[in-house]
């Protein structure tokens, strides 16, 4: 067997190899949207809701011996393709692109007035969806709890971390936590307004919309503590109300 051929076939190899163990790996396909092409074997790979990675590989033993430069093109169709760039290696990372949207890509292989070209299609994923059921729970004059749900996409890429900000103005938050459940504690001041926001991000840091909520810290808590005579304690230390609930708890057995 010919030299070219068995790099030919190694080559192929490895692209259908690539496919089938990166999830989003597309090759060259005979669909309406991505038509079949010859010369220009190309994987593509979104990286991100807006970035995608391509390799490519020219037939070998199809051009003349000498420099072969690519010229790589985008669009959602072969009628509105744009020039992205010209290089001398095969592979290009793109940016900017739109989140869960499909995109046609075609390469030029040009060397000594000889020009071939292959087309793939991919899809990037969206961006993760914002957390749900935002909660803000004063555990104490000075500790709130923030909790929240999220939602799994199945076409978004894995979340990576929640981040927290947080301010007295929803004007100029700061970032005060990055966190990966769905829950974390914070210390503020008693008696003080605060505005919260939380965001998803996900493995390559694209970011949700945010969810907002505020609470304002209470200068103390206030307990009912049920016996014989309920009363109400206003400013009991936790601790102390804990000791008092169990001392009416003993009395009652007695």
């Amino acid at each position: 067997m010919r030299s070219d051929s068995l790099f030919a076939l190694a080559a192929n190899v490895v692209l259908y190899t690539l496919a089938l163990a990166l999830p989003g790996w597309q090759l060259r396909g005979s669909t309406a949207e991505c038509p079949a092409s010859s010369g220009v074997a190309i994987a593509v790979t979104p990286t991100s809701a807006t970035k995608a990675s391509l390799f490519w590989q020219a037939t070998p033993g199809s051009l003349p011996i000498g420099p072969i430069t690519y010229g790589i093109f985008r669009g959602t169709s072969l009628s509105n393709l744009k020039r992205l760039a010209e290089t001398t290696v095969p592979f290009y990372e793109d940016a900017g692109l739109q989140p869960a949207s499909t995109f046609l890509y075609l390469v030029n292989a040009t060397s000594n007035g000889l020009t071939l070209s292959g087309t793939a299609c991919t899809t990037t994923p969206s961006v993760p969806s914002p957390p749900y059921d935002i909660t803000a729970t004063p555990l104490s004059p000075t500790t709130v709890k923030l909790s929240w749900a999220q939602h799994i996409d199945s076409d978004s890429l894995a979340i990576a971390e929640f981040r927290v900000y947080a301010g007295t103005s929803p004007s100029d938050l700061t970032l005060v936590a990055n966190v990966r459940n769905v829950s974390v504690e914070l210390n503020e001041a008693a008696g003080t307004t605060y505005y919260y926001l939380v965001v998803a991000v996900d493995v390559d840091g694209d970011a949700s919309a945010a969810s907002t909520i505020e609470v304002t810290m209470p200068n103390h808590l206030t307990t009912r503590i049920r016996g014989p005579q309920s009363r109400e304690a206003s400013g009991i230390p936790l601790l102390a109300q804990a000791s008092a609930r169990t001392s009416r708890l003993e009395d009652s057995v007695r």
